[in-house]
């Protein structure tokens, strides 16, 4: 299970293994309606063709009427309004385990997807210290009020450049992955969108390490 509540672009990002041949054998992000009869039907088919699966599958899926299959059951909101998330991945691995009899577990990607910086590629930690200037530069120009975007160029180079929107255009809202990048069966995405995906996990880091673990300058 992985974050992003509306938008499936964490979950999405998960393909990027199968350029290697070793990721995920279903996905399903929240962009599209989600059916657990499907589902199972997906489970059981895979499962005919190898014996041990890997589903990666967004906090936010949902069925067609809108419920979420990950919904705290004490209805507890965020500081947003939104409904809390947790479980949505416990739950199919208990239908799986419960329609069709085979051994399932699940696992949430929230803490280590927050804080495993030693795994960032140097892409990641080159744009966002170009990011930072960018919104430096801005107030020390006067410019306030604004949250600094990246502009992917146009062309079969990977590049961007840095602008810059209003935050009262951008906070609280979603941009979701296009359904184009989605297949028509909602179970997988496409290859178009792992070849937008693929640029932004070039490159390799030396993170520094004290002990054999990772380590993080502290601001006092």
């Amino acid at each position: 299970e992985c974050m992003g509540r509306h938008a499936g672009w964490l979950t999405a990002a998960a393909a990027l293994a199968n350029l290697k041949g070793d990721g995920p054998d279903l996905i399903y992000l929240p962009e599209v309606d989600f059916y657990s009869d499907r589902f199972l039907d997906d489970v059981r088919r895979k499962l005919n063709e190898k014996t041990n699966l890997v589903v990666a599958v967004s906090e936010g899926i949902h069925s067609p009427d809108g419920t979420l299959y990950g919904a705290d059951p004490s209805g507890k909101k965020d500081v947003f309004g939104h409904t809390m998330l947790s479980g949505a991945a416990r739950r199919l691995c208990e239908l799986v385990k419960a329609e069709i009899g085979c051994k399932s577990r699940s696992v949430e990607l929230n803490i280590p997807q927050r804080c495993a910086s030693h795994c960032l590629s140097a892409t990641d930690i080159s744009e966002s210290v170009a990011l930072g200037r960018a919104a430096v530069k801005a107030a020390y120009e006067g410019r306030t009020g604004l949250m600094i975007t990246y502009v992917r160029r146009p062309g079969d180079r990977y590049a961007i450049d840095f602008g810059s929107v209003p935050v009262r255009d951008t906070a609280n809202k979603t941009k979701y992955v296009p359904r184009e990048y989605i297949l028509p069966e909602g179970n997988d995405v496409s290859d178009e969108l792992l070849k937008e995906l693929a640029p932004l996990i070039v490159g390799e880091i030396d993170a520094p390490r004290r002990a054999g673990l990772p380590y993080h300058f502290k601001i006092k």
